[in-house]
C-alpha cells in the first residue's frame, strides 16, 4: 500500500530524567510539521499533578533520524544542539516534552506558564508567585541533587520535610513515558502518522494544517510563531493570532483566501509570487509588518485587541504586499476606507468572509490608484447609513471588548493621548499599552471602569494601564494645576469630575454619555472623511506610457521586519 511503514514502530519506554538529559545535549528535536506550543499554565500543571499522582499522560511517537547542527528553541530553552545521528524527533508529544523540559530545566528565559514550584508541607504545585514562601521549592532545585541539598541546607527550618522533597524528585526522574519510536527515512510517512493522529478528536485549525504541510522537517525555520514573535517585538502590536497571520499570507499570494492550502508552494501552482515557502513566510510578514505600521501611525488603530475585524488587517497585508510606499493621497483615502469598512460592519456585505472575497478581489497588482478605487466604490452604497451606524457605535451599551463599537470608543479615547494619573502624567507609550495588554486580544486590560454601577457601560470607562488603574479614582477629585489638560486627555471635564466627587450616577451618566458620542462621531467623520470627494492622486490622471508599475516588494531575510 502507498504511504506504508516499511519498519514496525518499536515499543519503549524512556524515564523523564532520560529525556531531560536528551533535550540538554540537542537530541530531541521538533520537526517543522509540528504544531506550535499552545498549553497555558493550567495544562502544565495538570501534567505535573498526574506525574506526581502517577496517573498516565500518554505515550510519546518519536522520529529516530539524524539531525543537523542548530541552535535550538523549544519554549523559553534555547539549545546549541551538535549535529546527531539518531536524534529523537518528537512528532508526538512536544507540548508535554517542552512543558516538562521548561518546568524542570533551569533557564533565564523564564516563561510564566512553566514557573513553578512545590509547597512542601500542602503537597501541592503552585505558581511562582507564592516560591518565596517558606515551605515552597522550585521545581528545578527538586530533580537536582546537589541543589536540593544546598536549599535543605540554607531552609533548616524544612528539614523534616526532606523525605517528602527527595520522594517527589525520585517520583518525577524516575517516571517513565511509554513511547514509540519509528526509524522510516520516509519523511511523508510521519507527514501522515501526524495527520492520522491529530484528526481524530481536537481538529487542527487551518493554519496548524498548513504548517504542517509545508517545510523541511530538518530545519527550524520561519513558522507563525516566530512570525508573531517578530511581529510583536518590533511593532508592540500585540500577538497576532495564527489563523489571521495564515489568511494575510494567502492573500498576500492571491485573492482566493479560501483556496485549497495543501498544494501552496508545490511546482506549479500559481501564485502571484514565485517564492520558497520559507521566503512565502518571510514576504507575508513583511507585508504584515507594512499594514501594522500604517493601522498605528495613520489609522489611530495602536492594538491587535483595538482592531474592529481581524479580516481588514489581512485586506491591509495584500495591499501593502503590492503597493509597499503608496501616495501619500492613496494612504489618506486606505485610512478613509479602513474606517468606513470598520464603522458599516461586514454584515453590510453579508459577513466577513464575503467581505474579505470582495475587498482582495478588488486588489490589482500594479494598479494602486484604481484597487484603492474599487474598495471605496465597494462601500459606497452602504454609506447613507453611515449616521445611524455612528450613533449606535456611541450611544452607551454594555462594554463587550469583543464589540467593534466598543474597539471603536477605545481607538477614539487612545487617539486623546491618555495620561497617565500618577507621577508627571506624561502620556502612555505604544509599548506600555501593548505591555499592559500582554497577549491578550482584547482591550479589557486597558480599561478602568469609573462608577461600580456603570461598570457594564461604555459610559463608564477610560483608558488606564496596570497599576496606574489605583490612582485614577483619587486624580479624579484632586483640584490641581494639570487637572484640565489630564482630564482632557480621557474625554472629561470638570462637570464630569464634579459629577464623579459627588457620586451623582445621573449627571455623570448624561455627562459622559455626550462627551464620547462626541467624540466618536468627531473621530469616525474626521478619519472615515465621510464628506470628502475621493478623488485619486493627482498624477494618476496623466498617462506615461514609459512608465513601468512599481515592482512589489520582496524580502528574502526576515530580520528586516
Amino acid at each position: 500500500m502507498k504511504g506504508q511503514n516499511d519498519t514496525a514502530p518499536t515499543a519503549t519506554t524512556y524515564t523523564i530524567e532520560d529525556l531531560l538529559r536528551y533535550v540538554q545535549t540537542g537530541r530531541v528535536r521538533i520537526p517543522n510539521f509540528q504544531r506550535v506550543f499552545r498549553w497555558q499554565a493550567t495544562d502544565v500543571a495538570r501534567l505535573l499533578e498526574s506525574i506526581y499522582l502517577g496517573y498516565p499522560i500518554g505515550s510519546l511517537l518519536l522520529w529516530e533520524r539524524p539531525a543537523p547542527e542548530i541552535e535550538l528553541t523549544l519554549g523559553g530553552l534555547k539549545i546549541n544542539a551538535p549535529a546527531i545521528e539518531k536524534a529523537l524527533w518528537m512528532v508526538d508529544g512536544q507540548q508535554r516534552i517542552t512543558s516538562l523540559a521548561n518546568t524542570l530545566i533551569e533557564h533565564p528565559n523564564a516563561d510564566k506558564r512553566f514557573d513553578w514550584g512545590f509547597d512542601l508541607r500542602a503537597e501541592q504545585f503552585v505558581p511562582a508567585t507564592r516560591k518565596e514562601q517558606e515551605f515552597v521549592i522550585p521545581l528545578p532545585t527538586i530533580v537536582n541533587l546537589q541543589k536540593l541539598l544546598r536549599w535543605f541546607n540554607e531552609h533548616p527550618e524544612a528539614a523534616d520535610l526532606l523525605d517528602t522533597a527527595t520522594a517527589l524528585a525520585r517520583t518525577i526522574r524516575e517516571y517513565k513515558i511509554p513511547a514509540y519510536l519509528v526509524q522510516s527515512a520516509d519523511e511523508d510517512v510521519l507527514r501522515n502518522i501526524f495527520d492520522r493522529m491529530n484528526n481524530f478528536g481536537k481538529r487542527l485549525s487551518r493554519a496548524e494544517v498548513f504548517h504542517s504541510l509545508h517545510g523541511d522537517a530538518n530545519v527550524e525555520q520561519i513558522n507563525f510563531r516566530s512570525i508573531a514573535d517578530q511581529l510583536e517585538a518590533k511593532f508592540a502590536f500585540g500577538r497576532i493570532d495564527e489563523d489571521t497571520l495564515l489568511s494575510a499570507i494567502l492573500a498576500r499570494r492571491g485573492a482566493n483566501n479560501f483556496r485549497d492550502i495543501r498544494k501552496e508552494f508545490a511546482p506549479g501552482f500559481t501564485a502571484e509570487f514565485q517564492e520558497t515557502e520559507a521566503e512565502g513566510y518571510a514576504n507575508g510578514a513583511q507585508a504584515l509588518g507594512l499594514a501594522i505600521s500604517f493601522l498605528q501611525n495613520e489609522a489611530h488603530v495602536p492594538h491587535f485587541g483595538f482592531l474592529p475585524y481581524r479580516y481588514l488587517l489581512v485586506v491591509l497585508a495584500r495591499f501593502f504586499a503590492h503597493f509597499h510606499n503608496p501616495q501619500p493621497r492613496n494612504v489618506e483615502l486606505l485610512r478613509r476606507w479602513f474606517w468606513r469598512a470598520a464603522v458599516l460592519g461586514p454584515e453590510a456585505m453579508k459577513g466577513w468572509t464575503q467581505s474579505l472575497s470582495k475587498f482582495l478581489a478588488h486588489i490589482e497588482p500594479g494598479q494602486e490608484d484604481s484597487s484603492i478605487q474599487s474598495m471605496l466604490l465597494l462601500l459606497e452604497p452602504l454609506i447613507a447609513q453611515r449616521r445611524m451606524l455612528i450613533d449606535d457605535a456611541a450611544t452607551p451599551a454594555a462594554f463587550r471588548t469583543n464589540s467593534a463599537s466598543s474597539r471603536v470608543l477605545v481607538c477614539a479615547l487612545w487617539s486623546l493621548k491618555p495620561r497617565r494619573a500618577m507621577g508627571e502624567r506624561t502620556a502612555y507609550t505604544q509599548s506600555e499599552l501593548s505591555n499592559a495588554l500582554d497577549a491578550q486580544a482584547t482591550p479589557k486590560r486597558a480599561v478602568v471602569h469609573l462608577m461600580r454601577n456603570l461598570s457594564n457601560s461604555e459610559i463608564g470607562i477610560a483608558i488606564s494601564l496596570e497599576e496606574d488603574d489605583v490612582y485614577f479614582f483619587s486624580a479624579l477629585q484632586e483640584k490641581t494645576d494639570d487637572q484640565t489638560e489630564w482630564l482632557a486627555s480621557h474625554a472629561l471635564n470638570a462637570a464630569a469630575a464634579d459629577a464623579f466627587q459627588r457620586q451623582d450616577t445621573h449627571a455623570f451618566q448624561a455627562i459622559r454619555s455626550k462627551t464620547l458620542k462626541q467624540l466618536t462621531t468627531q473621530f469616525v467623520a474626521i478619519n472615515a472623511g465621510w464628506d470628502f470627494e475621493d478623488t485619486p492622486p493627482l498624477q494618476s490622471l496623466f498617462i506615461d506610457e514609459d512608465l513601468e508599475p512599481a515592482e512589489p516588494v520582496l524580502v528574502s531575510d526576515f530580520s528586516n521586519v
